[in-house]
């Protein structure tokens, strides 16, 4: 193997254990370091999950503010069915909701700074990311949290459009469809 394709996959490993030792740090009502730390919005949310997969209509049977997506995802964690599983799987995916904010970020930075071929550039969105990551988790699976891919998401489609804006002035109507779906 190429000496670049090593470093490469070495980076996206680092990445991943980065991500994953974030969460298990700070994410304690899904980390297994904290055992049976419930926490307020995070019991609330896993139990609007629990309900939506023992087949309750949301806002008509359970009611919340938040939106849907959100309880979806909790009824995706809510699958095994007992605590620790249900914790086990929120946490797991989790980390892929992290790990796709540090893809946006990465792709926004990319499009921001197209001429570096650095591998370690990966490693700059995770930086940056990470104290507001912290900052976010605030005990753990929020709202706030399970919205950064959709907000990174958000950044990487303005970077796309500032990045060309002189040659095509006219904002893309899929990138507004897009804007509308990750703020919504």
């Amino acid at each position: 193997m190429e000496k670049k394709t090593k470093q490469k996959i070495l980076l996206y490993i680092l990445t991943v254990l980065t991500a994953a030792v974030l969460l298990l740090l700070f994410s304690n009502t899904t980390s297994p370091l904290f055992p049976n730390n419930y926490g307020v919005d995070s019991a609330f949310n896993r139990f609007m999950g629990l309900m939506i997969r023992r087949g309750k209509t949301l806002y008509s049977e359970i009611w919340d503010n938040k939106g849907p997506l959100l309880f979806f995802i909790q009824a995706i964690g809510t699958l095994k069915g007992t605590h620790n599983a249900d914790v086990t799987l929120t946490f797991l995916m989790q980390i892929a909701a992290s790990l796709a904010t540090i893809f946006f970020l990465y792709r926004a930075d990319r499009k921001v700074h197209p001429g570096s071929r650095n591998p370690l550039r990966l490693l700059f969105p995770l930086l940056c990311a990470a104290p507001v990551l912290a900052y976010v988790l605030d005990s753990g699976n929020l709202s706030e949290e399970w919205s950064l891919p959709m907000i990174g998401c958000g950044l990487y489609l303005l970077a796309s459009y500032a990045a060309r804006v002189r040659d095509q002035p006219l904002h893309p109507r899929r990138y507004a469809f897009l804007h509308g779906v990750c703020i919504a």
